[in-house]
């Protein structure tokens, strides 16, 4: 079984203070934050660059790719 720590989340939300609040509660519960972004399009090249173990996306995002 893995612990916290060895769970690599990416997190994707336009909202810089909601993606920052996610990030720090994540971190203070012992995951590992590999990094925020705002996009559909930057989220698939970093997904497939990133291989994380969890992807939380927000559901409605700006841009062309929702």
């Amino acid at each position: 079984m893995m612990s916290n720590a060895n769970l690599n989340i990416l997190i994707i939300e336009d909202e810089g203070i909601v993606a920052l609040d996610l990030k720090n509660q994540l971190q203070m519960l012992g995951y590992s934050v590999s990094g925020i972004l705002d996009s559909g399009e930057d989220a698939m090249e970093k997904i497939h660059e990133l291989h994380p173990d969890l992807v939380l996306i927000d559901i409605r995002l700006k841009g062309e790719m929702d």
